[in-house]
């Protein structure tokens, strides 16, 4: 899609099945593996975060794909298995590419942030959670250093604040 994106020359029709397919495989793949001994990488997340991040900037990808790509992203964002081997950055990567491809401002980033729930139940969910965070750590330091004008960047640093354990708990901010 990166290539295409170039120099579109795909139809439409056959962006739209790509998108479809890679969305549907961040709802298939269970293989979290990142680096396997004595066989190498099985990165399978990580991979689908760039294909994930190529479609996100392709310029004939419609909102409607978008939103998918998104909430695509979150699914895998709040995966039941540590992240181990930068798969954050991967993802915040790709949420990165719709950012800048959101000129228009039709992605509903209020809502995709909300999404991000503050869990204390189970180890899958606590691990789920900080995921999340991380991705969203990723993501904010990201649009400092390639999107500074991006208008949902105080939104974004609000979310991880709110998830924050030391701000909900109120250990910070450090008084005086």
């Amino acid at each position: 899609m990166d290539e295409d994106g170039d120099d579109p020359h795909l139809p439409p029709d056959q962006i739209e099945k790509t998108v479809e397919k890679i969305i549907a495989y961040t709802r298939l793949e269970k293989d979290y593996r990142g680096f396997v001994d004595q066989k190498g990488w099985a990165h399978a997340l990580a991979h689908t975060a760039d294909c994930l991040g190529s479609c996100a900037r392709h310029p004939r990808i419609t909102p409607t794909q978008r939103e998918s790509i998104l909430e695509a992203i979150f699914r895998l964002a709040t995966r039941p298995a540590p992240f181990l081997h930068h798969e954050d950055d991967r993802l915040a990567y790709a949420v990165l590419r719709l950012a800048q491809k959101d000129k228009a401002d039709q992605l509903n980033w209020s809502r995709w942030l909300a999404q991000f729930p503050i869990t204390s139940g189970t180890i899958s969910e606590v691990i789920g959670s900080q995921n999340m965070q991380h991705v969203l750590r990723a993501f904010y330091f990201m649009l400092i250093w390639e999107l500074p004008s991006w208008p949902h960047t105080d939104a974004v640093l609000s979310q991880i604040k709110h998830l924050h354990a030391f701000y909900r708990y109120g250990t910070l901010p450090l008084s005086d």
